[in-house]
């Protein structure tokens, strides 16, 4: 049976409901198409432990502000429950366990095909997020079937690992605060360290994130010229675990983890080859941090703000291990959890909506094709774009461009 509505979204997350929301409040017919259930990736996505990296005045939907405090890091329950409670509270047209297979354009408008059931629409918003597909690098396909390997979406708790050491490939925000975990567990832990930021979590009595917000960096436009030390892959590592600290890899260096290079390769006798660029990919999250600090430090100067003295950093000091060129797993009892990033989810999308990298080609949500929009992924109006604290403002845009264009 043919189904008309005048907007499908595909997925019930951050973005999804945020959207719905403001379709509904200009009374736009819609229906917000869901593959699993309601905040899929917090269920079956995040581990145990994960908690939310910005503070709780960054994470408010609109229409229903959560009960945290504006200081508070929520769990991944938390969060879970909220979106729940954000629908129901709405009463937002969400069909559960209906997966849309592909999206196919027709004269006036868009068929999103779900099952045996084609929504026909005047408007098709993919809102599947920028964190439904681990990235797993191509080379594990080598790796030694004798050896455990998971990917950071399969990671649960440290204790549901194989005994043995674990290997963490990748040092972004999954990569660091998993391998603190395991730490924690007392697990002996080996870090991959990439090309990653560290960002210290408070400065001058603040969280760290309202003073960019106060600077405006979350507004920057795609086209804003960023300072080079900023220019790395992955989020800046920070955590808000356990009231929120700051997350430095020679702190946890410090307490036994053991760094290596970026891993490359495996062999079939179970050899894991590795770059020789440690000292490079630690100098960069040193880095990285510094442009921060100095660049909060600048706009208190400028604008003459009265604010607590700086804190004196407390950052451990550790001289760089060379880094081995080659480690053997079956030596060294190694297990493997790849944190090495995440993607859309692109498998409905249209051909050439993303180039081979898995980047969006859009303009302010808008791919090349009338009537189809995307939401949720970075820099798709600000840098804040894949932030729950801007999907609110990327929402209420697109809200208003569909008005017109269903008017």
């Amino acid at each position: 049976m043919v189904v008309d509505v005048d907007v499908v979204i595909i997925g019930a997350g951050l973005a999804g409901l945020s959207l719905s929301y403001f379709l509904q409040r200009r009374g736009i017919g819609h229906v917000v198409l869901e593959p699993s259930r309601i905040g899929d990736s917090w269920h079956h996505r995040r581990w145990q432990s994960f908690t939310r990296v910005t503070p709780g005045w960054m994470n408010h939907r609109p229409g229903l502000p959560h009960a945290f405090g504006p200081e508070a890091f929520l769990p991944r329950a938390a969060v879970v429950d909220y979106f729940e409670q954000y629908a129901r509270h709405w009463a937002l047209p969400i069909e559960e366990e209906c997966r849309a297979t592909a999206v196919c354009p027709r004269l006036d408008g868009w068929d999103a095909l779900a099952g045996s059931d084609p929504w026909q629409s005047r408007a098709v918003v993919l809102a599947l997020g920028a964190m439904r597909r681990p990235t797993i690098p191509t080379w594990t396909a080598f790796w030694p079937a004798t050896i455990a390997q998971y990917s950071s979406a399969e990671y649960r708790t440290p204790d549901a690992r194989p005994p043995g050491a674990i290997l963490v490939a990748g040092s972004g925000q999954s990569g660091c605060q998993i391998a603190e975990e395991l730490l924690d567990a007392g697990r002996s832990v080996f870090l991959s360290v990439g090309r990653c930021g560290r960002r210290p979590r408070r400065d001058r009595g603040r969280d760290r994130l309202s003073w960019l917000a106060a600077m405006g960096i979350y507004d920057w436009p795609l086209e804003t010229p960023r300072p080079a030390d900023l220019n790395v892959t992955g989020n800046p590592t920070v955590t808000g675990k356990n009231g929120s600290h700051t997350l430095d890899l020679r702190a946890l260096a410090s307490r036994g983890l053991q760094f290596l290079g970026r891993a490359v390769a495996v062999h079939g006798d179970g050899t894991l080859a590795l770059a020789d660029d440690l000292a490079e990919n630690l100098e960069t999250a040193d880095g990285f941090a510094a442009t921060v600090c100095h660049t909060s430090d600048a706009y208190i100067e400028e604008t003459g703000m009265a604010v607590s003295p700086a804190e004196a950093p407390h950052e451990a000091v550790l001289t760089v291990p060379t880094s081995p060129r080659t480690l053997d797993l079956h030596q060294h009892d190694i297990g493997a959890v790849w944190a090495t990033g995440v993607r859309p989810d692109t498998a409905v999308w249209r051909p050439g909506v993303t180039d081979d990298a898995g980047h969006v080609h859009s303009r302010r949500g808008h791919p090349r094709w009338p009537g189809l929009y995307v939401i949720g992924l970075p820099w798709l109006f600000t840098l804040k774009s894949s932030l729950i604290y801007g999907m609110t403002l990327d929402a209420a845009e697109i809200a208003n461009d569909i008005a017109a264009s269903v008017a």
